[in-house]
């Protein structure tokens, strides 16, 4: 399942999303402002997304979701190198002869 076409959002879009997420301070400084029309866009984005309830914790779920195939694939490729170096060291013919030469010193 590709989460990007889930959410219209690729793993790398979500961590710029993830960097950007205004900091406790930061919104504790917004809602410090009396006049909040006159506070910039950012500002006003910052309070807009403020209002989600747990927001960090659903980009970082997201961003996982969204890189998990990619990381599965990856650690699929790592482990069948190493069924196959396993394989070879069970059954190569040479090694074992080496094997025995050193265990015989």
């Amino acid at each position: 399942m590709d989460t990007s076409l889930e959410t219209g959002l690729s793993a790398e879009k979500l961590k710029a999303i993830k960097v950007n997420l205004p900091t406790p301070d930061e919104i504790a400084m917004i809602e410090g402002y009396e006049d909040k029309d006159e506070l910039g866009n950012a500002e006003k984005y910052f309070l807009a997304i403020n209002k989600i309830p747990l927001l960090s914790i659903r980009v970082d779920s997201l961003e996982y979701k969204a890189s998990f195939e990619l990381k599965s694939k990856e650690l699929i490729h790592s482990l069948d190198i190493v069924l196959s170096a396993i394989k070879f060291v069970k059954t190569d013919k040479r090694l074992h002869g080496i094997f025995e030469l050193v265990l015989a010193l």
